[in-house]
């Protein structure tokens, strides 16, 4: 019965998995490829910062912390990646792994410092690791390149094909961040993502269950950092040049917008909010300098009348309308019995 429960789970990954890459191959062929490669390159962004915004996702919505460093993390493996593959002339793999792998030491150094503060202070700690690394990345210019930044990372080549062009970037951008889906739904359904809800819902009975808090919260919060490295080393590939101001407070708060309004609980929803965020701009360009205002003004509609985010709201819909159907098939049925 186990076996065959499996196996049917295993078949409809496949049949949702064959739809999902064949709907993003449509969309490859029929609408970015027709697009101008400055609005593909915004889409192209926008799945990169994914990479952090889930990262966010695995604190905040499964760990109840609020993470605001994501955007340093991703600094530091872009830096790291341009550096090693510029400067000491590493092939593009081994500078993409060694750039992951600083974020994970990094957040592996400073969660387990700030792990043992709460809420709040764990927020403004994690706000210090930005401004710190902002600080870093524009002045230390052996490293970063200063105000210049770091130009001429390599291309990507991948099974033969060289990433030369933005519109060539999609689809693999596109089912990497359906892969990052997978895994988050299967990290919150393992024993360490229930201990992770658990922890976030209320410490004192986690820890009468048995739970290491601490514990879970840091490894969670070095995951996070091996997704915002991730997501660093793809955007120095993708973009080929990268600049110190790309990583500043200002593009975390925008990581904060994408998951509120994509949905806190919701990895699908809190990949749209990144496309729909970082595609704003384009599509609000006659507003100019009152973006930051709309920017302000959408987070607080969105406490008010979406706290959940577009995807507790078209989850709350979707209920109300199977509810509405179930009463009235139940009332055609009762009229028949009659």
């Amino acid at each position: 019965m186990e076996n065959g429960t499996k196996r049917s789970r295993f078949l409809r990954l496949l049949l949702v998995s064959a739809v999902v890459i064949a709907g993003i191959l449509l969309v490859d062929k029929f609408f970015i490829q027709n697009l101008k490669n400055s609005r593909v390159n915004l889409i192209n962004v926008a799945l990169i910062y994914y990479f952090s915004v889930a990262g966010m996702y695995l604190m905040l919505g499964l760990g109840g912390c609020m993470s605001m460093c994501s955007i340093a993390v991703m600094g530091l493996s872009a830096f790291v990646c341009g550096f090693t593959n510029t400067k000491l002339g590493w092939p593009l793999f081994p500078a993409m792994l060694c750039g992951i792998l600083s974020s994970v030491i990094l957040c592996a150094v400073v969660g387990s410092l700030l792990m043992k503060l709460d809420g709040r202070a764990f927020m403004f700690g994690t706000m210090a690791l930005v401004y710190i690394g902002t600080s870093v990345f524009q002045n230390f210019s052996a490293f970063t390149g200063g105000p210049n930044g770091t130009s001429g990372i390599s291309k990507l080549t991948l099974f033969g094909k060289t990433f030369s062009t933005f519109k060539s970037w999609f689809v693999l951008l596109a089912i990497a961040c359906y892969l990052l889906i997978l895994l988050l739904h299967r990290i919150k359904n393992t024993s360490f993502g229930r201990s992770l809800m658990a922890a976030r819902d209320d410490e004192t009975a986690a820890y009468s269950l048995g739970v290491n808090v601490y514990r879970t919260k840091l490894l969670a919060f070095i995951i996070s950092g091996v997704f915002s490295g991730i997501g660093g080393a793809l955007y120095a590939v993708h973009n080929g040049t990268i600049s110190a101001s790309l990583f500043s407070f200002t593009t975390q708060q925008s990581f904060i917008i994408m998951l509120m309004l994509g949905g806190v609980m919701s990895p699908v929803g809190a990949l749209f909010g990144s496309i729909l965020v970082n595609y704003l701009p384009e599509i609000a360009r006659s507003a100019g300098t009152y973006l930051n205002m709309l920017y302000g003004a959408l987070i607080v509609l969105l406490m008010i009348f979406m706290p959940m985010g577009l995807a507790g709201l078209l989850k709350n819909q979707y209920q109300k309308l199977r509810k509405l159907l179930t009463g009235k098939r139940k009332k055609t049925t009762a009229k028949e019995s009659a």
